[in-house]
């Protein structure tokens, strides 16, 4: 046997092993619902310990019957992300029942949509305060004991939205790219000790305003090269990526999760789909004056 054939060779690492969050605690804001639902159970799975924020008690208690039905920890915390003064009491209910904050998911979210012409100071106000304001203090609240954690990540939701735009989403798209553009700062201030990322999830099925229409619905698939709206459980493994050490020396970046539609249409009927649809907005606006 060669001197070569004699050495031992290095041990690879499992990559599964640093997708591994066992207990770790995340805060996941709209966790009650929708995507945030979604991420909370999916990371719970995962063997965190959650605490869900948002406003509507009944989902909050729903999701957290889920994830201890499936054997996981979770609490919840009603609280408005738009209250400033609220999120005191977020960061407080996580250290007092888990004792640290690893992960901080900033999902909650206004989606109102009006033509600029349309906004009024009052609404501008209420979505940015929930959307970019309350993100950024909540965040600012945790940071010490992201810090303390030595893993510390944030990951604030944004929207595939902010790189296409659309008539009457103003001040969602315009919210979510402020806070696209605040994350970058917040990543370079809390590195090296906390890593910052936005999630840009594209069209996925939602539960705001009932659902999609199938006006909505047949449109949002021609325009999107994957051809499909994708279920709320596929942007668990994404926010998993963020969340655990695979994503270790990744900070200050996006992660864009849209079935390609930031890269352009994907059928040629989506052009005429979306003219009617504009036509028909404009002719309803008109009408009104």
């Amino acid at each position: 046997m060669t001197k070569a054939m004699d050495k031992k060779s290095p041990k690879t690492p499992d990559p599964r092993a640093v997708y591994d969050i066992a207990g770790r605690v995340a805060i996941v804001t709209g966790g009650g619902r929708g995507l945030g639902r979604a991420m909370s159970t999916g990371l719970a799975a995962a063997g965190a310990r959650i605490v869900l924020a948002g406003r509507t008690a009944a989902d909050l208690d729903e999701t957290v019957r889920t994830i201890e039905a499936g054997g996981g920890e979770a609490i919840a915390v009603k609280a408005d992300v738009g209250d400033y003064a609220a999120l005191p009491s977020i960061v407080q209910a996580a250290v007092v029942r888990f004792g640290e904050i690893d992960i901080l998911i900033n999902n909650a979210a206004d989606p109102f949509g009006a033509l600029i012409t349309d906004i009024t100071p009052e609404q501008a106000e209420r979505v940015y305060r929930t959307n970019v304001h309350g993100p950024m203090f909540l965040a600012s609240q945790a940071l010490p004991y992201l810090r303390a954690s030595g893993r510390g990540s944030v990951i604030n939701v944004i929207s595939a939205a902010v790189w296409v735009g659309t008539t009457g989403h103003a001040l969602y798209r315009g919210s979510k790219a402020a806070l696209q553009g605040l994350s970058r700062i917040m990543a370079k201030e809390w590195a090296p000790a906390v890593r910052v990322n936005t999630l840009a999830p594209g069209p996925f099925e939602t539960t705001y305003g009932g659902g999609w229409t199938e006006e909505r619905k047949a449109m949002t698939i021609a325009a999107t090269p994957l051809g499909r709206i994708a279920p709320f459980h596929e942007i668990v493994p994404h926010v998993l990526y963020l969340a655990s050490d695979a994503s270790a020396f990744v900070t200050g970046t996006d992660l864009v999760v849209d079935g390609g539609v930031t890269n352009g249409p994907g059928s040629p009927a989506f052009a005429a789909q979306r003219a009617v649809q504009v036509n028909a907005a404009e002719g309803r606006r008109s009408a009104d004056q």
